[in-house]
């Protein structure tokens, strides 16, 4: 009942055949028959952009609006 799957890549080549053979996909959700998924470096560059983003409350933030209050 419960079978491995392999591991594949999503690649701009992947979601270039999912547009342009969607019958072979109609088991799919829409999103994915539509091509709006990451391909594996987007969501990579995704991920690390969102990481060096900062947190609300950092301390450098906060510097910069407790300044700003006092003006």
């Amino acid at each position: 009942m419960s079978k491995d799957f392999k591991l594949f890549k999503v690649t701009g080549k992947l979601r270039k055949e999912i547009l342009d053979n969607p019958e072979k996909y109609s088991d799919c959700s829409p999103r994915v028959r539509m091509g709006l998924f990451y391909t594996d470096e987007e969501k990579e560059k995704y991920i690390e952009e969102s990481l060096e983003r900062p947190l609300p409350g950092d301390k450098i933030k906060c510097k910069k609006l407790i300044k700003n209050r006092n003006n």
